[in-house]
Protein backbone atom coordinates (compact mmCIF):
# COMPACT_ATOMS: atom_id res chain seq x y z
CA UNK A 1 0.00 0.00 0.00
CA UNK A 2 1.52 3.31 -1.08
CA UNK A 3 1.68 6.02 1.58
CA UNK A 4 0.35 9.19 -0.01
CA UNK A 5 -0.25 12.67 1.28
CA UNK A 6 -1.59 15.86 -0.25
CA UNK A 7 -0.06 17.30 -3.40
CA UNK A 8 2.08 19.80 -1.50
CA UNK A 9 2.89 17.78 1.62
CA UNK A 10 6.61 17.38 2.27
CA UNK A 11 8.32 15.06 4.66
CA UNK A 12 11.90 14.85 5.86
CA UNK A 13 13.36 11.41 6.40
CA UNK A 14 15.47 10.95 9.49
CA UNK A 15 17.42 8.15 7.84
CA UNK A 16 17.94 8.84 4.16
CA UNK A 17 18.71 12.57 3.89
CA UNK A 18 16.17 13.46 1.21
CA UNK A 19 12.95 15.38 0.87
CA UNK A 20 9.97 13.73 -0.73
CA UNK A 21 6.87 15.35 -2.24
CA UNK A 22 3.86 13.08 -2.52
CA UNK A 23 1.34 13.28 -5.37
CA UNK A 24 -1.85 11.29 -5.64
CA UNK A 25 -2.42 11.40 -9.39
CA UNK A 26 0.22 10.71 -12.05
CA UNK A 27 0.45 13.02 -15.02
CA UNK A 28 -1.04 11.68 -18.23
CA UNK A 29 -0.93 12.46 -21.92
CA UNK A 30 1.86 13.09 -24.38
CA UNK A 31 3.61 16.27 -25.42
CA UNK A 32 4.71 17.86 -28.70
CA UNK A 33 8.09 16.88 -30.08
CA UNK A 34 10.82 19.32 -29.05
CA UNK A 35 13.79 17.32 -30.30
CA UNK A 36 15.56 17.89 -33.56
CA UNK A 37 18.79 16.45 -34.93
CA UNK A 38 21.63 18.60 -36.22
CA UNK A 39 24.80 17.01 -37.60
CA UNK A 40 23.81 13.71 -36.10
CA UNK A 41 23.41 15.11 -32.59
CA UNK A 42 20.40 15.51 -30.30
CA UNK A 43 19.43 19.15 -29.90
CA UNK A 44 16.82 20.51 -27.53
CA UNK A 45 14.82 23.58 -28.49
CA UNK A 46 15.30 24.89 -24.95
CA UNK A 47 17.66 27.90 -24.85
CA UNK A 48 19.20 26.43 -21.68
CA UNK A 49 20.27 23.21 -23.38
CA UNK A 50 23.83 24.26 -24.15
CA UNK A 51 24.45 26.03 -20.87
CA UNK A 52 27.65 25.09 -19.03
CA UNK A 53 27.33 25.49 -15.28
CA UNK A 54 29.97 25.02 -12.62
CA UNK A 55 29.11 23.73 -9.17
CA UNK A 56 30.99 24.93 -6.12
CA UNK A 57 30.10 21.88 -4.09
CA UNK A 58 28.29 23.98 -1.48
CA UNK A 59 24.81 22.90 -2.43
CA UNK A 60 23.08 19.84 -1.04
CA UNK A 61 22.29 17.59 -4.00
CA UNK A 62 19.44 15.27 -3.15
CA UNK A 63 17.71 17.79 -0.91
CA UNK A 64 16.41 20.00 -3.71
CA UNK A 65 13.00 20.09 -5.36
CA UNK A 66 12.46 18.84 -8.88
CA UNK A 67 11.83 21.25 -11.73
CA UNK A 68 8.40 22.82 -11.45
CA UNK A 69 6.60 21.63 -14.58
CA UNK A 70 3.46 23.55 -13.74
CA UNK A 71 4.87 27.04 -14.34
CA UNK A 72 4.98 27.15 -18.12
CA UNK A 73 7.94 24.78 -18.51
CA UNK A 74 7.00 22.13 -21.05
CA UNK A 75 8.03 18.60 -20.04
CA UNK A 76 9.94 16.22 -22.27
CA UNK A 77 9.80 12.43 -22.45
CA UNK A 78 13.19 11.72 -20.87
CA UNK A 79 15.94 13.55 -19.05
CA UNK A 80 19.18 11.57 -19.48
CA UNK A 81 21.75 12.18 -16.75
CA UNK A 82 25.33 10.95 -17.17
CA UNK A 83 27.90 11.34 -14.39
CA UNK A 84 31.52 11.50 -15.53
CA UNK A 85 34.86 11.22 -13.77
CA UNK A 86 37.87 11.02 -16.09
CA UNK A 87 35.58 9.55 -18.73
CA UNK A 88 37.09 11.02 -21.91
CA UNK A 89 37.82 7.54 -23.25
CA UNK A 90 34.15 6.45 -23.15
CA UNK A 91 31.82 9.46 -23.06
CA UNK A 92 31.92 10.15 -26.80
CA UNK A 93 30.48 6.74 -27.72
CA UNK A 94 27.92 6.99 -24.92
CA UNK A 95 26.58 10.34 -26.15
CA UNK A 96 26.67 9.44 -29.84
CA UNK A 97 24.55 6.35 -29.20
CA UNK A 98 21.71 8.40 -27.73
CA UNK A 99 20.30 9.60 -31.05
CA UNK A 100 19.36 6.11 -32.27
CA UNK A 101 18.56 4.89 -28.75
CA UNK A 102 15.94 7.57 -28.13
CA UNK A 103 14.46 7.43 -31.65
CA UNK A 104 11.45 9.80 -31.74
CA UNK A 105 11.41 10.62 -28.03
CA UNK A 106 11.75 14.20 -26.80
CA UNK A 107 14.88 14.24 -24.68
CA UNK A 108 17.38 16.42 -22.90
CA UNK A 109 20.84 15.32 -21.84
CA UNK A 110 22.69 16.42 -18.70
CA UNK A 111 26.34 15.57 -18.07
CA UNK A 112 27.50 16.14 -14.50
CA UNK A 113 31.28 16.01 -14.17
CA UNK A 114 33.02 15.14 -10.92
CA UNK A 115 36.20 17.22 -11.32
CA UNK A 116 37.73 15.24 -14.19
CA UNK A 117 41.36 15.97 -15.08
CA UNK A 118 41.52 14.14 -18.43
CA UNK A 119 39.69 16.66 -20.63
CA UNK A 120 36.22 15.12 -20.29
CA UNK A 121 34.49 18.49 -19.90
CA UNK A 122 36.31 20.06 -22.83
CA UNK A 123 35.37 17.11 -25.04
CA UNK A 124 31.68 17.30 -24.11
CA UNK A 125 31.53 21.10 -24.50
CA UNK A 126 33.32 21.01 -27.85
CA UNK A 127 31.66 18.03 -29.54
CA UNK A 128 28.20 18.04 -27.88
CA UNK A 129 27.19 21.69 -27.36
CA UNK A 130 23.53 20.66 -27.05
CA UNK A 131 24.29 18.82 -23.79
CA UNK A 132 23.87 20.68 -20.53
CA UNK A 133 27.22 20.34 -18.77
CA UNK A 134 27.55 20.82 -15.03
CA UNK A 135 31.06 20.91 -13.55
CA UNK A 136 31.72 20.14 -9.90
CA UNK A 137 34.84 21.47 -8.21
CA UNK A 138 35.32 18.19 -6.35
CA UNK A 139 34.42 14.54 -6.84
CA UNK A 140 31.09 14.39 -5.03
CA UNK A 141 30.40 10.76 -5.83
CA UNK A 142 27.76 9.06 -7.93
CA UNK A 143 24.60 9.80 -5.95
CA UNK A 144 25.18 13.51 -5.30
CA UNK A 145 26.31 14.13 -8.89
CA UNK A 146 23.16 12.53 -10.31
CA UNK A 147 21.03 14.48 -7.88
CA UNK A 148 22.48 17.75 -9.17
CA UNK A 149 20.61 17.10 -12.40
CA UNK A 150 17.24 16.31 -10.82
CA UNK A 151 16.13 19.90 -9.93
CA UNK A 152 16.38 20.87 -13.61
CA UNK A 153 15.04 17.66 -15.13
CA UNK A 154 12.00 18.21 -17.36
CA UNK A 155 11.36 14.65 -18.50
CA UNK A 156 8.40 12.44 -17.69
CA UNK A 157 11.15 9.93 -16.95
CA UNK A 158 14.63 10.38 -15.52
CA UNK A 159 17.29 8.04 -16.96
CA UNK A 160 20.50 7.53 -15.01
CA UNK A 161 23.10 6.34 -17.51
CA UNK A 162 26.72 5.38 -16.86
CA UNK A 163 29.36 7.00 -19.06
CA UNK A 164 30.79 3.55 -19.90
CA UNK A 165 27.58 2.38 -21.59
CA UNK A 166 26.38 2.33 -25.16
CA UNK A 167 22.60 2.23 -25.51
CA UNK A 168 21.42 0.07 -28.39
CA UNK A 169 19.17 1.37 -31.19
CA UNK A 170 15.67 2.07 -29.85
CA UNK A 171 16.62 0.89 -26.36
CA UNK A 172 15.60 4.01 -24.44
CA UNK A 173 12.38 4.32 -26.43
CA UNK A 174 11.54 0.69 -25.54
CA UNK A 175 12.25 1.39 -21.87
CA UNK A 176 9.81 4.31 -21.91
CA UNK A 177 7.16 2.27 -23.73
CA UNK A 178 7.60 -0.54 -21.21
CA UNK A 179 7.23 1.87 -18.29
CA UNK A 180 4.13 3.39 -19.89
CA UNK A 181 2.59 -0.10 -20.02
CA UNK A 182 3.44 -0.71 -16.34
CA UNK A 183 2.08 2.34 -14.48
CA UNK A 184 3.22 1.06 -11.06
CA UNK A 185 6.83 0.71 -12.22
CA UNK A 186 8.97 3.17 -10.32
CA UNK A 187 12.25 1.95 -11.80
CA UNK A 188 12.97 -0.04 -14.96
CA UNK A 189 16.32 -1.50 -16.03
CA UNK A 190 17.21 -2.64 -19.53
CA UNK A 191 19.13 -5.80 -20.34
CA UNK A 192 22.73 -4.87 -19.54
CA UNK A 193 25.26 -6.86 -21.51
CA UNK A 194 28.97 -7.27 -22.18
CA UNK A 195 30.31 -6.16 -25.58
CA UNK A 196 29.92 -9.77 -26.79
CA UNK A 197 26.22 -9.80 -25.84
CA UNK A 198 26.56 -11.86 -22.64
CA UNK A 199 23.92 -10.62 -20.15
CA UNK A 200 25.12 -8.99 -16.96
CA UNK A 201 23.27 -10.01 -13.81
CA UNK A 202 21.37 -6.77 -13.22
CA UNK A 203 18.14 -8.50 -12.06
CA UNK A 204 18.62 -9.21 -8.37
CA UNK A 205 16.47 -10.39 -5.45
CA UNK A 206 16.44 -8.45 -2.21
CA UNK A 207 19.26 -10.03 -0.15
CA UNK A 208 18.03 -12.27 2.66
CA UNK A 209 19.40 -14.91 5.03
CA UNK A 210 17.30 -17.62 3.37
CA UNK A 211 18.55 -16.87 -0.14
CA UNK A 212 22.17 -16.66 0.98
CA UNK A 213 21.93 -20.03 2.71
CA UNK A 214 20.12 -21.68 -0.20
CA UNK A 215 22.68 -20.52 -2.71
CA UNK A 216 25.89 -20.91 -0.73
CA UNK A 217 24.97 -24.45 0.35
CA UNK A 218 23.73 -25.21 -3.17
CA UNK A 219 20.36 -26.27 -1.88
CA UNK A 220 18.88 -24.20 -4.71
CA UNK A 221 19.73 -27.08 -7.03
CA UNK A 222 16.83 -28.98 -5.46
CA UNK A 223 14.41 -26.33 -6.73
CA UNK A 224 12.76 -26.58 -10.16
CA UNK A 225 14.73 -24.55 -12.69
CA UNK A 226 11.96 -22.04 -13.41
CA UNK A 227 11.26 -21.43 -9.74
CA UNK A 228 14.98 -21.07 -9.04
CA UNK A 229 15.28 -18.45 -11.77
CA UNK A 230 12.31 -16.45 -10.47
CA UNK A 231 13.38 -16.65 -6.84
CA UNK A 232 17.15 -16.17 -7.07
CA UNK A 233 17.40 -14.16 -10.31
CA UNK A 234 21.04 -13.09 -10.82
CA UNK A 235 22.98 -15.76 -12.79
CA UNK A 236 20.03 -18.17 -12.74
CA UNK A 237 17.73 -15.84 -14.68
CA UNK A 238 17.63 -16.10 -18.49
CA UNK A 239 17.24 -12.34 -19.16
CA UNK A 240 14.91 -13.02 -22.10
CA UNK A 241 11.53 -12.15 -20.54
CA UNK A 242 10.16 -9.27 -18.42
CA UNK A 243 10.32 -9.71 -14.67
CA UNK A 244 9.53 -7.80 -11.51
CA UNK A 245 12.74 -7.86 -9.47
CA UNK A 246 13.87 -7.08 -5.95
CA UNK A 247 16.45 -4.52 -6.97
CA UNK A 248 18.72 -3.56 -9.84
CA UNK A 249 21.76 -1.46 -10.65
CA UNK A 250 21.83 2.25 -11.48
CA UNK A 251 23.95 1.57 -14.58
CA UNK A 252 21.08 2.43 -16.93
CA UNK A 253 18.04 2.99 -14.76
CA UNK A 254 14.80 4.63 -15.89
CA UNK A 255 12.87 6.33 -13.07
CA UNK A 256 9.28 7.50 -13.30
CA UNK A 257 8.97 11.18 -12.41
CA UNK A 258 6.04 10.63 -10.04
CA UNK A 259 7.99 7.93 -8.22
CA UNK A 260 11.02 10.16 -7.68
CA UNK A 261 8.76 12.99 -6.53
CA UNK A 262 7.10 10.64 -4.05
CA UNK A 263 10.19 9.02 -2.51
CA UNK A 264 13.04 11.38 -3.34
CA UNK A 265 16.13 10.91 -5.56
CA UNK A 266 19.25 8.92 -4.67
CA UNK A 267 20.38 9.12 -1.06
CA UNK A 268 23.33 11.56 -0.90
CA UNK A 269 24.76 9.63 2.06
CA UNK A 270 26.31 7.17 -0.44
CA UNK A 271 29.44 8.02 -2.41
CA UNK A 272 29.50 5.05 -4.77
CA UNK A 273 27.78 1.64 -4.56
CA UNK A 274 24.75 0.79 -2.45
CA UNK A 275 22.72 3.83 -3.49
CA UNK A 276 20.88 1.80 -6.12
CA UNK A 277 19.82 -0.92 -3.65
CA UNK A 278 18.72 1.72 -1.14
CA UNK A 279 16.68 3.52 -3.80
CA UNK A 280 15.00 0.29 -4.89
CA UNK A 281 14.15 -0.61 -1.29
CA UNK A 282 12.71 2.85 -0.75
CA UNK A 283 10.66 2.60 -3.93
CA UNK A 284 9.30 -0.79 -2.85
CA UNK A 285 8.48 0.57 0.61
CA UNK A 286 6.17 3.15 -0.96
CA UNK A 287 4.51 0.65 -3.29
CA UNK A 288 6.45 1.24 -6.52
CA UNK A 289 7.66 -1.76 -8.54
CA UNK A 290 11.12 -2.53 -9.95
CA UNK A 291 11.13 -4.13 -13.40
CA UNK A 292 13.53 -5.71 -15.87
CA UNK A 293 12.85 -5.01 -19.58
CA UNK A 294 14.56 -7.51 -21.94
CA UNK A 295 13.78 -5.68 -25.19
CA UNK A 296 15.96 -2.68 -24.31
CA UNK A 297 19.65 -3.55 -24.58
CA UNK A 298 22.55 -1.49 -23.26
CA UNK A 299 26.20 -2.52 -23.55
CA UNK A 300 28.15 -1.88 -20.36
CA UNK A 301 31.95 -1.92 -20.09
CA UNK A 302 31.60 -2.26 -16.30
CA UNK A 303 33.63 -0.41 -13.70
CA UNK A 304 35.40 2.15 -15.92
CA UNK A 305 35.56 4.85 -13.22
CA UNK A 306 35.79 2.50 -10.24
CA UNK A 307 38.74 0.55 -11.65
CA UNK A 308 40.70 3.78 -11.92
CA UNK A 309 40.62 3.88 -8.10
CA UNK A 310 40.50 0.25 -6.98
CA UNK A 311 41.33 -3.18 -8.31
CA UNK A 312 38.48 -5.63 -8.92
CA UNK A 313 38.72 -7.11 -5.42
CA UNK A 314 38.57 -3.64 -3.88
CA UNK A 315 35.61 -2.70 -6.05
CA UNK A 316 33.69 -5.83 -5.08
CA UNK A 317 34.41 -5.17 -1.39
CA UNK A 318 32.89 -1.69 -1.75
CA UNK A 319 29.88 -3.08 -3.58
CA UNK A 320 29.28 -5.51 -0.72
CA UNK A 321 29.72 -2.89 2.00
CA UNK A 322 27.45 -0.48 0.14
CA UNK A 323 24.73 -3.12 -0.04
CA UNK A 324 25.03 -3.85 3.68
CA UNK A 325 24.70 -0.12 4.42
CA UNK A 326 21.58 0.11 2.29
CA UNK A 327 20.04 -2.91 3.98
CA UNK A 328 20.84 -1.49 7.42
CA UNK A 329 18.96 1.71 6.58
CA UNK A 330 15.79 -0.25 5.79
CA UNK A 331 16.04 -3.53 7.71
CA UNK A 332 18.06 -2.53 10.76
CA UNK A 333 21.56 -3.28 12.03
CA UNK A 334 20.57 -6.55 13.73
CA UNK A 335 19.25 -8.14 10.55
CA UNK A 336 22.33 -7.01 8.64
CA UNK A 337 24.58 -8.52 11.32
CA UNK A 338 22.66 -11.77 10.99
CA UNK A 339 23.01 -11.66 7.21
CA UNK A 340 26.76 -11.02 7.48
CA UNK A 341 27.17 -13.89 9.93
CA UNK A 342 25.16 -16.37 7.90
CA UNK A 343 26.99 -15.33 4.73
CA UNK A 344 30.39 -15.91 6.34
CA UNK A 345 29.40 -19.28 7.80
CA UNK A 346 27.79 -20.38 4.55
CA UNK A 347 30.91 -19.49 2.60
CA UNK A 348 33.09 -21.52 4.95
CA UNK A 349 30.79 -24.53 4.68
CA UNK A 350 30.63 -24.13 0.92
CA UNK A 351 34.43 -24.18 0.66
CA UNK A 352 34.57 -27.37 2.71
CA UNK A 353 31.81 -29.14 0.79
CA UNK A 354 32.58 -27.79 -2.67
CA UNK A 355 36.28 -26.96 -3.02
CA UNK A 356 35.82 -26.42 -6.76
CA UNK A 357 34.53 -22.90 -6.04
CA UNK A 358 31.69 -20.83 -4.56
CA UNK A 359 28.23 -20.73 -6.07
CA UNK A 360 27.38 -17.12 -5.27
CA UNK A 361 26.26 -14.68 -7.96
CA UNK A 362 28.51 -11.92 -9.20
CA UNK A 363 27.76 -8.30 -8.49
CA UNK A 364 28.31 -5.60 -11.08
Amino acid sequence: MVRLAGPETKRRSRNFGYKATYRREPRAGRIPCLKKVTNGQIVSSSPAASRDTSGSGDASPGLEKAADLGSGVEPLDVTVTIVTWNSAAVIRRCLRALESATDSLRVEVHVVDNASTDGTCDLVAREFPEVKLQRSATNEGFARANNRSWPEARGRYWLLLNADTEAGPGSIKRLVEFADRHPRSGLVTPRLQDPDGTPQHCAQPVPSVLLVALEALRLHKLMPKNRRARRLLGPYFSYDYPAKVGWTWATALLARREAVESVGPLSPTFFMYGEDLEWCLRMRHFGWEIWFCPDARVTHLSGHSALQQWDEAGRQARVTEGCYRALAMHRGALRVWLLRTVSAVARRIDVLLHPAGPAGPRQG
